[in-house]
């Protein structure tokens, strides 16, 4: 999965968008995922479990946490 689109610093652009919808339809396709998923947004920093459209919600207004790789 291409991540460049982590790295725009403007959360409305639609590279952006579509790239947090790929994550999430990507995160939710996983194995073992049954409607929550850790949201790896800079508050949250994968240490809450949250369902889909929060984590949307979280990632289009604060961003991914900094260091994010996973």
């Amino acid at each position: 999965m291409d991540k460049q689109w982590l790295n725009i610093k403007n959360k409305a652009d639609q590279t952006y968008i579509k790239g947090v919808d790929d994550f999430l339809e990507w995160a939710h396709s996983q194995p073992g995922v049954y409607g929550m998923i850790r949201c790896p947004c800079n508050q949250c920093m994968n240490k809450k479990f949250k369902h889909r459209n929060k984590v949307r919600k979280d990632l289009l207004k604060k961003g991914f946490w900094e260091s994010y790789t996973v």
